[in-house]
């Protein structure tokens, strides 16, 4: 398949998403839509050390109740797979924190209908909760992390992050790496 048939091929698979924004970093490329009544902000995503940001609208970054990051994990670069990667965040969370404990969420689906497990985070020392969905690709795992002020927030804004998956739709390698490999 040559680039430009690529191309129109992504831009034609967008079409139906109104108000999805290409995400793109080293190796991989993907859209997404902020969910009804969240703004998407990709200019924060080197302070949040995320790809993008969402929060609710009417608030900022700084002081939403409820941010929800999304950030891509290369395999390979400190996990083998997504089994050792989920393993790695809840050894991190656990160790700081002692009433720490994981919860099996619902597995959620993006709208091309690909499983999205679901866990919640729960038992930080600062009150804080997070829902965190791992998004299974080839070469990298799209981690969707819902962070909230305390587990009650975290539960009303679950809809939120089900919106956020359901509009993924991973395109692949960018087309730099494309054009390279074509």
């Amino acid at each position: 398949m040559n680039f430009k048939l690529m191309v129109g091929l992504t831009v034609f698979l967008s079409a139906g998403f109104l108000g999805a924004e290409s995400v793109q970093g080293e190796g991989y490329s993907f859209f997404l839509s902020a969910p009804a009544g969240w703004v998407l902000d990709k200019s924060l995503s080197s302070e949040a050390e995320a790809d993008a940001v969402l929060y609710p609208q009417g608030t900022t970054y700084q002081n939403a109740p409820s941010v929800l990051y999304v950030s891509v994990s290369v395999k390979g670069d400190g996990f083998k797979d997504l089994k050792d990667l989920l393993a790695q965040d809840e050894d991190s969370a656990r160790q700081p924190n002692p009433h720490f404990h994981l919860q099996s969420g619902p597995v959620l689906e993006t709208h091309l209908r690909k499983s999205v497990p679901l866990y919640l985070f729960l038992g930080f020392k600062d009150g804080t909760a997070q829902a965190v969905a791992y998004v299974d690709e080839a070469d990298v795992v799209v981690v969707f992390t819902l962070s909230s002020s305390n587990e009650q927030i975290l539960r009303e804004d679950l809809p939120a992050l089900q919106g956020a998956v359901d509009s993924y739709e991973f395109i692949g390698k960018t087309g730099e790496d494309l054009e390279g490999g074509l």
